[in-house]
């Protein structure tokens, strides 16, 4: 069985690329519905803010390479898309998952939102059938040496998020957040951990926009410092602010330069979202300072030095994993030759044992001895190259075997 992988990052390629080539969920529903028409062994899809990924398990690596890459660039149908697609086979694609689960491929690294979105892409993978066997050994040992790094590196004591680094920056910026008016437009899991960090820092004017109030009066009860207003507002809040902060799921822009009101004031906006909520243009306005997430990563110390640090300690304990599982991986095609030859003496077997029952009257005793007789044999015969199959670990020669025990056996 072979792993392949093809898909974007935030490694090498800009923000208003990767806002173009997203998986909303109903995309992903409609996707991995569309490959699994394909024939494929498995399909999983791995979409977040920082990468749009496919990852397949095939016997026939050349045709569904092919059939894949195909599709993902015929259906984001982007412009120069080979420019930013990269893809990884076998081993280098395992590597990829692992560390992506890890959080050491994240732009924010150690961030514990991808552990969570790998799950969610092999639940999701399971609930609609196309993933297989092998792709969910692959994610599921991918999450728990994540875990494990987690643990083992005790990342989680010091967390580090796109919110805890945007909110971090602005305090470098303005020293004080106490007497800041802040607008925060959606309150999804980011919006409400950037409030939370937000009042961690001395916050107390916040302003929090959303489409529905039933969310943000969670976070009243919590913060209740914090007012609500209606999306339609989101303007007349915007010219008086000194910071906005968005982190909307809309598929398209929310904040457009022509709907901004001139003003003189100075106002530091972050754009948390992936598609981006704040249109690219409104940078040019003389008064805005805007941050989209790649901008605001790279401006992260912290995050470069995490990065270090963490990266040969976690690379160890990857390795070793990824060991593990290869060799559950190729113990898979043997398995799968052994499953084929028991299968093909079942076949003699009841094919022995119909042709016996016609020609020869036995009572139930001698019918038991006759089953108990026949099963022995074939068993035996087939023993001697299980063994062998078994034993062999120089990988080509076991696949020399494997061939040949299809060819004289007939179970391709």
């Amino acid at each position: 069985m072979h792993c392949y992988l093809i898909g974007v990052s935030h490694a090498n390629t800009p923000i208003y690329i990767r806002e173009k080539i997203f998986f909303s969920e109903y995309k992903k529903i409609q996707t991995l519905e569309i490959l699994s028409e394909k024939r494929l062994d498995g399909v999983i899809i791995l979409s977040t803010c920082n990468r749009c990924e496919i990852y397949v398990s095939t016997e026939d690596m050349e045709k569904d390479c092919k059939i894949v890459k195909d599709f993902f660039v015929n259906y984001f149908n982007v412009e120069n898309i080979d420019d930013y697609l990269f893809e990884k086979k076998d081993i280098d694609a395992i590597n990829h998952i692992y560390k992506v689960a890890a959080g050491l491929d994240s732009m924010i690294v150690g961030e514990d939102q991808i552990l969570g979105q790998v799950k969610d892409a092999l639940e999701n993978s399971i609930d609609l059938g196309t993933s297989s066997k092998y792709l969910n050994k692959l994610f599921r040992e991918a999450i728990t040496t994540a875990k494990k790094i987690k643990n083992k590196l005790k990342i989680s004591e010091n967390p580090i998020s796109i919110s805890y680094i945007a909110v971090k920056m602005l305090c470098e910026k303005l020293n004080d957040l106490k007497d800041k008016k802040i607008v925060v437009v959606g309150t999804g899991k980011i919006g409400f951990l950037t409030i939370s960090y937000l009042a961690e820092n001395g916050a107390r004017n916040i302003l929090c926009v959303n489409r529905s109030y039933d969310k943000v009066q969670k976070l009243i009860k919590i913060y209740p410092f914090i007012k609500y207003f209606d999306y339609d507002d989101r303007y007349n809040l915007i010219k008086d602010a000194d910071i906005l902060i968005t982190s909307t799921t809309s598929p398209h822009t929310i904040i457009h330069k022509k709907d901004i009101q001139k003003s003189d004031k100075q106002i530091i906006m972050l754009d948390l979202s992936m598609p981006r909520d704040i249109e690219n243009d409104v940078k040019n306005l003389k008064n805005v300072e805007l941050y989209d997430i790649d901008s605001i990563s790279k401006i992260s110390e912290e995050n470069i030095q995490k990065r270090q640090k963490l990266g040969s300690e976690a690379i160890n304990i990857i390795e070793d994993a990824i060991s593990e599982f290869c060799k559950w991986a190729d113990n898979m095609s043997v398995d799968k030759a052994i499953k084929k030859l028991n299968e093909q003496c079942d076949i003699i077997y009841k094919d022995t044992m119909s042709y016996i029952n016609r020609k020869v009257e036995l009572n139930h005793r001698e019918q038991k001895i006759v089953e108990k007789m026949l099963l022995s044999a074939l068993k035996r015969m087939i023993k001697v190259p299980i063994q062998v199959l078994k034993q062999t670990d120089e990988k080509q020669r076991q696949n020399e075997y494997i061939k040949i025990l299809e060819e004289l056996f007939d179970i391709r």
